[in-house]
């Protein structure tokens, strides 16, 4: 069984805040700013993680690019950032040689505006892949249609997370949750941090009791 990779992804690309401090000490809602695209952004990650399936255990072990590559024109008359993943995973089974997984190689096309960031398959589609409303404030809940209907919620503002890249504070995380298969439970939190972006992720899929828990780490970054 393999997490669907492409959410994943373009979940973990979609972090400054701005606006009056709060009581708790986060900088106010969460604008555009914490999503950032510039050509040439690179983040990579490492994945961990295991699972089950036919009552067989496994561990994983991966990592992964994303590289914001350029602006092009979309044909609904806006520009968009064409984001690209890489990456590998390998399963390791108790008892057997590890199994490498096929490489991959995902593309997104991503718009922010002051009121909503959007990913796109390509750049002809007329409805988006994934939706983020803006600004974004703690329990803030919001819906969307991809593959299967989606829920999206603020679960946390101005945690401090440490990952291999470093300790980051004032950040701001977001679950997604697919609603549309009654046997499936599959969800994914993100982690975004002000100037950088994805910091952590941790994605989970059950079905037919089958599943994989993995969580990614920031190691390295370059931003602009």
């Amino acid at each position: 069984m393999k997490l669907a990779a492409g959410v994943a992804a373009a979940v973990l690309l979609l972090g400054s805040a701005c606006g009056d401090s709060d009581i708790f000490g986060f900088p106010g809602p969460a604008t555009d700013e914490y999503f950032p695209y510039s050509p040439g952004d690179t983040l990579q990650f490492v994945r961990t993680g295991e699972g089950q399936i036919r009552q067989l255990s496994y561990t994983v072990s991966g990592a992964y690019s994303i590289v914001a590559v350029r602006e092009v024109p979309h044909a609904g008359g806006f520009a968009v950032v064409e984001v690209v993943t890489s990456g590998q995973d390998t399963i390791f089974t108790f008892g057997v040689p590890p199994e490498p997984q096929e490489p991959y190689t995902t593309s997104d096309y991503v718009r922010v505006t002051p009121l909503v960031v959007e990913g796109y398959r390509d750049t002809v589609s007329t409805v988006p892949a994934w939706t983020i409303p803006l600004p974004l404030q703690m329990g803030d809940v919001w819906y969307y249609s991809s593959d299967s209907l989606v829920e999206g919620k603020v679960r946390a503002l101005g945690e401090i997370v440490e990952s291999p890249a470093g300790s980051f504070d004032t950040t701001m995380k977001i679950r997604l949750t697919s609603l549309g298969d009654s046997t499936l439970t599959s969800y994914v939190e993100t982690w975004f941090a002000p100037g950088v972006g994805p910091v952590r992720a941790t994605a989970f899929q059950s079905s037919f009791g089958a599943w994989q828990s993995t969580t990614d780490e920031l190691v390295g970054y370059t931003v602009y």
